[in-house]
This record gives structure tokens, C-alpha cells and sequence, in this order.
């Protein structure tokens, strides 16, 4: 049982990584020679693979200008675009990504070429050891099962075509319009095979696409359908027009509109005409009634107007107002039915003028009496108006009705525009989108006709080359591969379980708890100076002389103060010796220092100075601080020189522990008083809570851990302990 040093500062990450891998070694020698195993598994099981690489030359050509998607979209054609190299073989790649390309290198090359078995090569009869072994293992291995299931063609054929889709490489050179196709077989024949009938394929589904590219039977279609949509909304157009009577909507509109403006203009000016006659009535007819009472007078003959005069331009008058009806009803008429009422208007308006003007002017009315001629005139004036107001009011009243007429027919042409417009919209996009395919399909014939001169962009540059050497397996590098993988994965897995370790097992550990510096006990300098011959030691305790003259250097403390020095050694748990670690310290101090000391037992039952020296005493300090007896009395002598042994005595079972006495704090004050160190072996504080009392009585602790034993959480709970009893944590001993 030997006590480590620790380290001082900061953990060193080397000494880290090796303290890992040093305590797991087993685990990283085991998944080393698993890695190590696999890797020449690996390299056995694989056949060697010989790669051949072919070559595809593109060009753009004016397809890249003109394509299908254009006729569409009604896209005009562009001047070719600066990178249309690079779009090309983009376009090219995008083709060639497809399954067909497989399908057809297996169609070529054959399923069975594909899918047979592989059997190494006869071995040479001068092949070495080694080889023959290597070689009879390989043709072991990929020995064929005869007795397995056939699977059909059709799935054999599509297990061909999935492995050279994993297994092919197709991809463009950088910076060039090239692209490479590469194929790794068993064999450089067949690797070379597979990659000249890709070539081959790739031109052929290079050709397929192309043609179906180039069809132009589904634009056709589009078009054929797009001109049957034109006409029937151009029909649909002409029928609503027809059924309505509508040759051009705005002259018409216009017209009735005109119409409207007019009409109202003669009935302004005949409701004007109206007032001013009625004003005239009623003056003359004043007139009569006031002046005119003696109406007779003999006079001779008189002359008077023809009254058919007045019959034919009354007449006149009333076919013109039915011309002017006529033209408010051409809306409803048709052309036929309007032209025939309109000539025989105008007939009878000619022969009217006619007869108007054979009549004569005036009859002469032979009378044997006469009127009053001043009677006569006010009274034929009279009747005049009277008459002149009628045809006016009729005339009004036809006015009207035409106005009336008219605003209907306004009415139904406003009703009729919204579906008359919808109509024409329709019939107007259907008749741009049937014109526009019916340009592009003419347009893209032509093109079709150059690209003829141009059928294929993709030409071969080059067949598969024939590489004889092998590129892979590398046996070597797969092996050490294995192996360094295994020592990576036993690495990562021995500081996965050291993360994952509670247990305290290097002096780093004691840094990461969060114990300062200063409490890490260090290797003093020069204590290896000090060999075992400078002192002679017991038997006994010649097991101690290794660590005696290293520990008890590393402790800083005034050599030539007076006052004595007490400190506690207190165990950690986890089987942590805190009786050999005080002795060792005490028979330091004592040995090579040449200081008194006084060594106090706090533990039940003999301690490991007192069974190595042979003492058994029934008394102890526990005697002196309960009987009050004696202290010198219950002290023993050692054959260490200047070491004294207090042991606990006869009552170290009390409840509760006799260190919670304040007697006890005096006897180890006046113990300082006589020895220049007090060395105190505390009891577990997992197993005696009550020893944190002493924290507050000593002046330093030593804490004692074993490597493997204690836990992380029990030294971190004895230093705090010791840090909230104000004592000084003097250092950690780890115990190996």
C-alpha cells in the first residue's frame, strides 16, 4: 500500500489522456485488435477493382434557345446566353440522371456479366506462402452457391440496373463542357465494357429525349384546341349580335343617343310653340267677345281659302310625324320591314306635295249677305289657332311616345353591354392565345428543321480506357485503418466511463472538485536529498522509509517558531488509511525534522501505529479528559525518537464521541505547548458526523483519499467541512 503524490496546478492533458487509457488499457486493446480484425476481414472479402473512365463531349445547341417551354409561355427567343456551355451540361447531367440509362447499359452489357459471381484469378505456380493461403481463403469465400433460388429476369434485370446506378459516376469536369463517366469493376475488361456501352446509352437516351423534346403533336393539340376555342367564342358573339340586332354597338348607341338630344329639342320647341299660340288664343278671343258683337254686313261675293289646302297640309303634317316614328322604331324593325315603311312614307309625302300644289289657293262664295270683315278675320284667326294648337299637342304627344321609345331602347343596349363585352373579351384572348401557338409552332418547325443539321449535342470524346492496375482494395491502408479506428472508439469509450466514474483515482481529480491550488499537496524540492540511510528506522515501520522524508518536506511551516502546530489526518472513505498517512507524517517530523511530536488517536480499536509498533495500553487521552487524569501518564514513548503516542482508551465507544468534549481542545493546547506538532488521526465524517467539531480545534488538515475507493462526493464533502471549521486544508494524500 503506497501513497501517490499529486500533481501540482492544472491537470496536464497528456498525462490525462495516457492516466485514461493506461487504466482502460484492456478496453483499448480490445476494440485495437477489433478494429485490427475487421480491417483485414475487410481487406480479404473485397475483390480487387479496376476502374475505366470514358468521356462525353456537349455543346450547346439551338434547343437551348427554342425549347417547348416557350411556345407555352409565348416567349419570345433570346440571343444565346453567355454561359450556355455550362447549361448545357447541366441539362445533359439532369438527362442522364435517369433510370433509363442503367436499363439500357444493362440491356448491353447483359445481366449475367453484371451479376455473375466473383472467382479470383489462378494463383502463379512461384506465389508464396502467404499468397497461396490469401488466395485459397478468397476462392473459399466467393465460392458460388449453386443450389440457391433464381430470381426471374425481369427482377434480375432491375438489380443490375440499381447496382450501376450506386456503382457508375457521372459528373462534369470543372471549367469544361466534358463529362466524365468512371466504372470500377473485378476486371479491367469489364469495367471497360460497362463504361463504353454507357457511352453508348447515353447518346441513345440523349436521342429520345431529344425527340420527344422536339415533337411538336401535343403543341399541335393545344393549338387545334385553342383555334376550336376562338371560333366558338367568335360564334357565341356573332349570335348574341344577331339576336339582338346589333351590328355596331357604339353607332348605334350613338345614334339613339343623338336621337334622344334631338327629340328633346323639338319637344322644348314645341312646348314653347304651344304657349305662345295659347297666349294668341286667348287675346283674339278677348277680342271677339269685347269688340266684335255685330258680326253682319252686306257685302258682295267674298273670296275665301281653299279649305283642302288646309285638309292636304294637315295631312303633311301627320306623315312626317309618322317618318319621324319610324326612325324611333328602327330599333325593333328589321332592315327589310324598315326600308318598305320608309318608301311608302315617302310616297305619300310626294304625292301630297303633288296634289298640294294643283289645288287653287282660293273658291269664291257667292252670298246675298256679308259679314262684318273685321268679325270675319278675328273669328277665321280664332279657329286657325285652335286648329294650329291641336296639331301641336298631337305633335307633342308623338314626340313623347318617340322619347319614351327611344329611352328604352337606350335602357336595353346599357342591359346588353356587360354579356356583349364579356363576349368580346373571351372571343378576343382565345383568338391572341390560338394566334400566338399557331406563331410558335411555326416558328419552332423552322428551328426544328435547323436542329436537324445539329441533331445531337453530345458526342464521345473518348471510349473506356483500360487501366490494368488495380486502384482498390488497399489492403495495408484498410488494416491500419481498423486498427486506429479500434484505438479511437477504446479511447472515446475510456473517457466516456471515466466521465462517468464517481470514484476518485488521480491527483487531477482532486483539481476538478474545486479544491484550490494550495491545498494540493506537492512534491517538495530536495526532499529527494534525504535516503534512507540518514535515518534508521524500526522494522516495523521500514515499510514508511520511501515516503517519510517526502512527505514530511512538503509540509510549509515555520521551523523556528515556538508554537506547536496541530494537525488533523482525516479519511475520505472508501477503505482511505488516515492512521498511515499521520504516522508516516509524524515519524517524518519526528526522524528527519528532529521535532517532538505527539501523535492522538481518534479512532476505535488499535490504529495502524500501534499495531505496527506492538503497543497495547488501556489508557488513553479519553481517561485524561473524563477521570482528569494525568496526561503525562497515559502518554507512550515510541522507538521512534521524539515521537509520543497518545491512544484514545478505555471509553472510545462513548456516546457521543469524546471529541466533542471542550476538554479535549484543552488537552491538545497544552500538548502544543510541550511538542512542536500534534499529529491528530480523525475518524471517517461519513462514519462520525460529530469529527467536524475538531475542524475548529486543529490548526491544518491533511485529507486521505484511496485511489479507487473514495468517492468524488466524500472528499468534496470533507473539504468543505474543513473550509466551514476555519482550519487550513494542508493537502490531499492519494493513497494508490
Amino acid at each position: 500500500m503506497v501513497e501517490h503524490e499529486t500533481d501540482s496546478g492544472q491537470s496536464n492533458l497528456v498525462q490525462l489522456v495516457w492516466r485514461r487509457i493506461w487504466r482502460f488499457r484492456l478496453l483499448v486493446l480490445f476494440t485495437a485488435a477489433l478494429g485490427l480484425s475487421a480491417g483485414l476481414f475487410y481487406s480479404l472479402t473485397v475483390p480487387n477493382q479496376y476502374q475505366s473512365v470514358g468521356k462525353l463531349y456537349v455543346r450547346p445547341g439551338i434547343r437551348d434557345v427554342i425549347t417547348p417551354e416557350a411556345a407555352f409561355t409565348n416567349s419570345r427567343p433570346t440571343s444565346p446566353r453567355a454561359s450556355g456551355s455550362r447549361e448545357a451540361v447541366l441539362n445533359e447531367l439532369q438527362v442522364l440522371s435517369g433510370p433509363q440509362l442503367f436499363d439500357k447499359v444493362v440491356e448491353i452489357v447483359g445481366v449475367d456479366l453484371l451479376l455473375a459471381p466473383y472467382v479470383p484469378d489462378p494463383l502463379s505456380e512461384d506465389a508464396s506462402w502467404l499468397t497461396s493461403k490469401f488466395h485459397e481463403f478468397q476462392t473459399w469465400w466467393f465460392a458460388p452457391d449453386e443450389n440457391r433460388e433464381r430470381a426471374s429476369l425481369s427482377d434480375r434485370k432491375k438489380v443490375a440496373s440499381m447496382l450501376l446506378s450506386q456503382s457508375v459516376s457521372i459528373a462534369a469536369e470543372s471549367g469544361t463542357s466534358v463529362i466524365a463517366c468512371s466504372y470500377a469493376a473485378r476486371s479491367p475488361e469489364t469495367a471497360r465494357l460497362v463504361v463504353n456501352a454507357a457511352l453508348d446509352a447515353a447518346r441513345q437516351v440523349h436521342n429520345d429525349v431529344f425527340e420527344t423534346m422536339s415533337s411538336l403533336e401535343e403543341i399541335e393539340k393545344t393549338m387545334a384546341n385553342a383555334e376550336s376555342d376562338a371560333l366558338a367564342a367568335e360564334a357565341d358573339l356573332r349570335a348574341f349580335c344577331l339576336k339582338h340586332g346589333i351590328h355596331s354597338f357604339e353607332t348605334e348607341y350613338s345614334t339613339l343617343l343623338a336621337y334622344l338630344k334631338e327629340l328633346e329639342k323639338q319637344l322644348d320647341a314645341a312646348n314653347l310653340e304651344i304657349e305662345r299660340k295659347d297666349a294668341e288664343l286667348k287675346v283674339v278671343d278677348k277680342i271677339e267677345r269685347e269688340r266684335l258683337k255685330d258680326g253682319a254686313n252686306q257685302s258682295a261675293p267674298s273670296v275665301a281659302t281653299n279649305p283642302n289646302i288646309t285638309a292636304m297640309n294637315g295631312l303633311l303634317t301627320q306623315l312626317r310625324l309618322k317618318q319621324l316614328e319610324l326612325e324611333g322604331l328602327k330599333v325593333n324593325l328589321s332592315v327589310a320591314e324598315y326600308n318598305r315603311r320608309k318608301n311608302d312614307l315617302s310616297t305619300l309625302v310626294t304625292e301630297t306635295k303633288q296634289r298640294l300644289e294643283e289645288e287653287s289657293q282660293q273658291v269664291q262664295v257667292e252670298v246675298a249677305r256679308s259679314e262684318n270683315p273685321l268679325y270675319l278675320r278675328v273669328a277665321e284667326n280664332l279657329d286657325d289657332l285652335k286648329v294650329q294648337l291641336k296639331s301641336l299637342q298631337v305633335m307633342k304627344d308623338k314626340t313623347d311616345k318617340l322619347i319614351q321609345d327611344n329611352s328604352k331602347a337606350l335602357d336595353a343596349l346599357d342591359a346588353l353591354e356587360p354579356k356583349l363585352r364579356s363576349l368580346e373579351l373571351d372571343a378576343k384572348n382565345k383568338r391572341a392565345i390560338a394566334d400566338g401557338l399557331s406563331e410558335n409552332v411555326t416558328r419552332m418547325k423552322a428551328v426544328q428543321r435547323l436542329e436537324r443539321l445539329n441533331s445531337s449535342s453530345v458526342q464521345i470524346m473518348h471510349y473506356g480506357t483500360f487501366e490494368p492496375s488495380k486502384i482498390a482494395p488497399r489492403r495495408a491502408r484498410t488494416v491500419f485503418l481498423g486498427l486506429c479506428v479500434g484505438l479511437f472508439f477504446g479511447v472515446g469509450l475510456s473517457f466516456l466511463f471515466g466521465l462517468r466514474d464517481t470514484k476518485v483515482r488521480y491527483p487531477s481529480d482532486f483539481t476538478s472538485l474545486g479544491l484550490p491550488e494550495a491545498a494540493v499537496l506537492q512534491r517538495a524540492w530536495g526532499a529527494g536529498r534525504l535516503s534512507r540511510s540518514a535515518v534508521s528506522l524500526p522494522p516495523a515501520l521500514s515499510r514508511l522509509s520511501d515516503d517519510v522524508p517526502r512527505f514530511w518536506a512538503s509540509v510549509p511551516y515555520d521551523r523556528g517558531a515556538d508554537e506547536g502546530v496541530k494537525i488533523g489526518f482525516v479519511g475520505c472513505g472508501g477503505g482511505a488509511d488516515a492512521g498511515r498517512a499521520a504516522a508516516t507524517f509524524a515519524i517524518g517530523f519526528a526522524a528527519h525534522a528532529g521535532e517532538r511530536v505527539a501523535y492522538v488517536s481518534c479512532v476505535n480499536g488499535r490504529d495502524y501505529l500501534a499495531s505496527t509498533l506492538g503497543i497495547d495500553s488501556k489508557v488513553g487521552w479519553t481517561d485524561v479528559v473524563g477521570d482528569q487524569k494525568a496526561l503525562a501518564g497515559a502518554m507512550i514513548e515510541t522507538e521512534v525518537e521524539g515521537l509520543a503516542y497518545l491512544p484514545m482508551g478505555s471509553k472510545a465507544g462513548a456516546e457521543p464521541n469524546p471529541v466533542t468534549d471542550a476538554s479535549f481542545a484543552k488537552m491538545l493546547d497544552e500538548l502544543a505547548k510541550n511538542h512542536r506538532f500534534v499529529i491528530v488521526e480523525l475518524p471517517n465524517l461519513a462514519a462520525i458526523p460529530e469529527t467536524r467539531v475538531v475542524m475548529d480545534i486543529v490548526d491544518a488538515v491533511e485529507l486521505v483519499a484511496r485511489a479507487g475507493g473514495s468517492q468524488r462526493a466524500q472528499v468534496q464533502e470533507a473539504a468543505n467541512a474543513v473550509e466551514g471549521g476555519g482550519a487550513r486544508l494542508l493537502g490531499v494524500v492519494l493513497q494508490g
